[in-house]
């Protein structure tokens, strides 16, 4: 890992020595643009270093429970890890540079059309995948540990705590999405705050609820704390994306959308299932409606 990071950067530095920049220590301080630069992405490594605290706290919290928490803990989740490296992945390649294109060429309005679609569109992938997890995550855990591994109260933690996680997965993406925009609009000051915000949920919710419902409270407030930083995501970055209130209303019943399904699935209700079909129906016409609504 160390020998591919230190890759990584030889070939960085290989290819800004090819555009005329060397990179060495000192540069940044002569260049004011470049020091601008320097400070919008020194927030999102404090942003970074602030969400990263909550994997040792919640850890923290998990080894206070019961024997085998620990253990349950990290394996359920592991699902929203893998699926936030991937995402970032993507983000970092194909959509960071397409925002940095729309921002610098001040593209404004081509910039609010574009987000709004890629909110919505990915939004509505990421809700399948986290019906996919919850509709296969018992059955895969009974598969999986049906040698022994784990007792079946273990087990039925896990496939809650994975199921759990699947319903963060359109919170990360929107997250993600937003984060990178105001990465390239030089405003990630806005970013600390919600790693904050995230933290300080975690924190709270984890003391609330692990003392009743152990190593699922954990889960239950790891997404309870994902919701809401991507809430505030969405109101501080208003100034960025150019989206409406109504957008964003409608974006945000996409999932209630997941909700009803999630529900309908866990409780094997076919009554729920076709309720949150047709408040589905509501949410996608509403969208339609809302692509073309001014920026209020």
């Amino acid at each position: 890992m160390i020998l591919g990071q230190l890759a990584n950067i030889a070939v960085v530095f290989l290819l800004a020595f090819r555009k005329g920049y060397f990179l060495r220590p000192g540069v940044i301080e002569r260049n004011a643009r470049f020091g601008g630069m320097a400070g919008n992405y020194g927030w999102l490594v404090l942003a970074a270093l602030v969400v990263n605290v909550a994997n040792p706290v919640n850890y923290w919290f998990a080894g206070k429970l019961a024997v085998g928490s620990l253990s349950t803990w990290a394996m359920g989740s592991k699902l929203i890890q893998l699926v936030s490296g991937l995402t970032a992945a993507i983000m970092a390649s194909v959509v960071t540079p397409y925002l940095a294109k729309l921002v610098s060429g001040g593209q404004r309005r081509r910039l609010r059309s574009d987000v709004y679609l890629m909110l919505v569109v990915g939004t509505w992938i990421c809700i399948l995948a986290a019906l996919i997890v919850l509709g296969f995550s018992e059955p895969f855990v009974i598969a999986a540990f049906s040698g022994g591994a784990v007792d079946s109260q273990q087990g039925l933690r896990l496939a809650y705590v994975l199921k759990l996680g699947a319903l963060q997965i359109p919170f990360v993406f929107s997250t993600l999405l937003l984060i990178k925009l105001a990465a390239v609009s030089q405003d990630s000051s806005k970013v600390v705050i919600v790693a904050l915000i995230g933290l300080v949920v975690n924190v709270v919710l984890n003391a609330a609820l692990i003392a009743d419902f152990g190593v699922v409270g954990m889960a239950v407030a790891w997404a309870g704390s994902v919701a809401a930083s991507t809430l505030v995501l969405f109101g501080l970055t208003r100034s960025q994306t150019g989206l409406s209130y109504g957008q964003l209303l409608v974006i945000v019943g996409s999932w209630g959308v997941l909700g009803g399904f999630a529900m309908a699935l866990h409780l094997q209700s076919f009554p729920t299932a076709v309720s949150s079909a047709i408040f589905l129906l509501f949410v996608l016409y509403g969208q339609w409606r809302a692509h073309e609504l001014p920026n209020v």
